[in-house]
């Protein structure tokens, strides 16, 4: 049977049952191709409509790129016309072979040594077809070197000398496995070649009944210590780098992981199959048509295979036999969650688990009470009649001894439930607008230029009380407004990524002492004990964002501004604090901003003019009073939230890019 070997990309095959597969880019291996995995592309991983697939992890045939140094690279030739050229040489003295070849047709300026010239050696060359001078050139080096003559390049002559093979002294040394890394001389060299794989054994036998070059094994380089001419030495290059590979080259790989059998059944089952179809599987340590290397830790298999058929012969017999058993016996099976905790999967099933009339044995509270020694709980766990659950928070695993059928059934769960979180990148806009007769009573968003809503019903205004647009606001936009009235003023612009369902809370501001208990010494009135407390003041928001199927995200938002007043209260040597806040839940479609509004403050102030010392007179002192006047300062707090929902890595780097882009003098290095 002739099967051929095709060099496939690295891939993942996720294969269930006869169900349709679902084909997925990994990162290349080690011994795949550096060229080919270069271009491959890393494809997003759904979520799997199948229940308790097989994945394999195809890794294709190992080449040489990553395990193999050596560069076979041909030696330099030189560079030539692109003319065509026909030859016929016969029975031609060695210098006259020279002069026709190297002086005539190819144009080079060469010397003879007395040796070469007083040859009488003669040689034939017919070459009835057209060939390049690159080939002409090559093809009168090999016959001069059958007949030991060598030449060498000195700035643009070639000098011509006769070999020496007897010749001891005067040694050229060349070290590694590189053609290129031979030394370009006519006399004898040393070289030295190191092995990586092959024993140096059945190197050697090749190299000594193929050539007439001397070798040496160096066991404290593990190399070949090569003796001969560059002839020599490049013919045993050629042979060392053809054999000295690893076993595994050209073999496919792939990585296949089980959900039911384990690594070792898998083993057993296929040898007995393979032994029928008469297809060998190697035994341990040994090379064969099919190895499989059980990997009890990851509950999987490597496999090796001679061909790309005989890979898929042994993936479909995997996928025949990692089928749920019949048998009602119960085994252990271990989940590894690839994109949630399994902290957290694990109380949603035993909370199913309850209503399914299990016995919960440790529940989620039990969880986060210490155990002896005031460590927390690495594990929980609950069982059913058929089934029972454990989690292993240390390895990030969920631990199930049931049987088979009942397993299979609540992989489809939990699969389902083992999908990548959302995130919500929140921005936020606090802004202080000083009000006027123009916002007399407050900002009326929606009558305002620019900020129109598409959609009137989701719009409100109340003068006096919070107003919100839901729809029809841009963010951006709506800053830019803002900013471009020299009556308001944007007090902070928080960014902050939350993922799904969890709390993000910011604050900037200056913690305030302020003085709380006052004790004095009844005796000692002068002795006065006081008990100062730090309050935090500024801008501090938390937000707890939920994304639903609609791409709706459901906000639990509170926001607070607080800030030291001018006023002080009599006795009292602590400054007040003016605080503004609000707690809300709020539903915001993905990429609309909601304005939030309506806290206005009012700080009120009298003023005059009068003539200094008569206007403290008593009686008469009025009479001294110019203009009087009270001054009212009204402050409105405007917040708006854009809620973005952030679903992949490609949404984190364009949320990355929006906000590097606004500050152009800075460079991020990401």
């Amino acid at each position: 049977m002739k099967f051929k070997t095709s060099l496939l990309a690295c891939v993942v095959l996720a294969l269930a049952g006869c169900k349709t597969s679902e084909r997925i880019v990994v990162e290349p291996s080690v011994l795949s191709n550096s060229d080919r995995a270069s271009n491959q592309k890393v494809l997003p991983n759904q979520q799997a409509d199948k229940v308790g697939e097989l994945t394999l992890k195809e890794l294709g045939p190992l080449d040489s790129a990553g395990v193999t140094p050596p560069n076979t690279q041909q030696e330099a030739v030189p560079s030539f016309d692109d003319g065509k050229v026909t030859i016929s040489a016969d029975g031609l003295l060695i210098r006259d072979f020279i002069q026709l070849v190297f002086g005539e047709q190819l144009d080079l300026d060469y010397a003879l040594s007395n040796k070469v010239r007083s040859k009488q050696e003669r040689v034939s060359l017919t070459l009835r077809k057209p060939i390049s001078k690159q080939q002409l050139y090559l093809n009168a080096k090999e016959i001069l070197q059958q007949n030991k003559i060598a030449f060498k390049e000195k700035k643009g002559v070639y000098f011509f000398e006769e070999l020496d093979l007897n010749k001891k002294d005067g040694f050229n040394l060349g070290v590694g496995r590189s053609l290129s890394d031979v030394p370009d001389v006519t006399g004898q060299i040393l070289h030295v070649a190191p092995l990586y794989f092959a024993d140096w054994r059945s190197i050697n036998r090749i190299t000594q009944s193929l050539t007439n070059s001397q070798t040496q094994y160096l066991a404290e380089r593990n190399a070949l210590l090569i003796t001969g001419v560059r002839q020599q030495v490049e013919q045993v290059l050629k042979i060392v780098n053809a054999f000295d590979r690893p076993s595994a080259k050209g073999r496919h790989i792939g990585i296949v992981e089980l959900v039911y059998l384990t690594p070792e059944e898998l083993e057993s089952q296929l040898t007995e199959i393979f032994a029928i179809e008469g297809l060998k599987v190697a035994e341990k340590g040994k090379e064969g048509i099919i190895a499989i290397t059980p990997m009890k830790r990851m509950r999987s298999a490597l496999v090796h295979s001679a061909s790309k058929e005989i890979f898929d012969r042994v993936m479909y017999w995997t996928e025949k036999l990692d089928v749920p058993s019949t048998s009602d016996g119960r085994r252990y099976y271990t989940y590894f969650p690839k994109n949630v905790s399994a902290a957290d999967m694990g109380k949603s099933l035993s909370k199913l688990f309850q209503l399914s009339g299990s016995k919960n044995q440790s529940s989620a509270s039990s969880q986060d009470k210490p155990a002896e020694g005031g460590k927390k709980e690495a594990s929980s766990s609950s069982s059913m009649q058929d089934l029972a659950m454990t989690v292993d928070e240390i390895q990030n695993a969920l631990v199930f001894y049931a049987t088979p059928s009942r397993y299979h059934e609540a992989l489809e769960l939990i699969e389902r439930l083992d999908v990548m979180p959302g995130q919500v990148l929140i921005e936020a806009a606090v802004v202080e607008v000083t009000l006027d007769n123009n916002f007399s009573t407050g900002i009326d968003w929606s009558r305002k230029s620019g900020f129109a809503a598409q959609d009137k019903k989701s719009s409100l205004s109340i003068g006096n009380g919070l107003s919100y647009v839901i729809q029809g606001v841009d963010f951006n936009a709506s800053l830019e407004f803002l900013e471009s009235n020299s009556r308001i003023k944007i007090v902070s612009r928080p960014r902050v990524l939350v993922r799904d369902g969890r709390s993000a809370n910011m604050s900037v501001g200056t913690e305030i002492p302020v003085i709380t208990q006052t004790v004095s010494d009844i005796e000692n009135t002068e002795q006065v004990l006081q008990t100062v407390q730090y309050r935090s003041t500024g801008v501090s928001l938390s937000v707890t964002p939920t994304i639903n199927a609609r791409g709706v995200v459901a906000l639990n938002l509170t926001q607070s501004v607080s800030a030291v007043g001018e006023d002080k209260i009599d006795g009292i040597n602590s400054p007040t604090i003016l605080n503004r806040s609000f707690n809300t839940d709020l539903l915001a479609i993905d990429g609309k901003t909601i304005i939030l509004g309506g806290l206005i403050s009012e700080d009120s102030s009298d003023a005059g003019t009068s003539v200094p010392g008569f206007s403290k007179l008593p009686i008469i002192g009025n009479l001294f009073f110019g203009s009087k006047s009270e001054r009212a300062n009204r402050v409105e707090l405007v917040v708006m939230i854009t809620p973005r929902i952030i679903a992949s890595e490609e949404g984190i780097n364009e949320a990355i890019d929006a906000i590097t882009s606004e500050y152009e003098n800075f460079e991020f290095n990401l």
